[in-house]
């Protein structure tokens, strides 16, 4: 019996995305890219060529998309505890690039975010 493959989309397009994230997802069979959230026209070209059939302009797109269950967030460092949260609330589960948030208050809140909805919530770090 085949495995239940994981609807998976990622916020932003950058190069940790493009390195460090993409190429593995695009890869794993147990995952579907179902879309990529990336405003910045050279980076949707640069996406579209590695193979990514969606990309929308806003994350909260993909937020919206039921069909969706579990996010990376690898977005600049000021954005990522507000998307992070946004993902939370939207019952997704998240894998977020470091820093988790800019203050202890904003992680905490993070982290009682993802319990309170049952949701996986984890923070990428070499």
């Amino acid at each position: 019996m085949a495995e239940r493959r994981i609807r998976l989309g990622i916020v932003g397009g950058g190069m940790m995305s493009q390195v460090g994230h993409l190429p593995f997802y695009l890869a794993d069979a147990r995952c579907d890219v179902v879309a990529v959230a990336e405003s910045r026209p050279s980076l949707v070209h640069a996406l579209r060529n590695m193979g990514v059939d969606r990309v929308v302009e806003h994350h909260g797109e993909i937020l919206q998309d039921r069909s969706i269950e579990a996010v990376v967030v690898s977005a600049p460092r000021g954005a990522t505890a507000t998307i992070t949260q946004e993902a939370l609330a939207a019952d997704k589960h998240v894998l977020a690039e470091k820093p988790m948030a800019l203050t202890a208050g904003d992680a905490r809140r993070l982290v009682d975010a993802a319990q309170a909805r049952g949701r996986v919530y984890a923070v990428g770090c070499m």
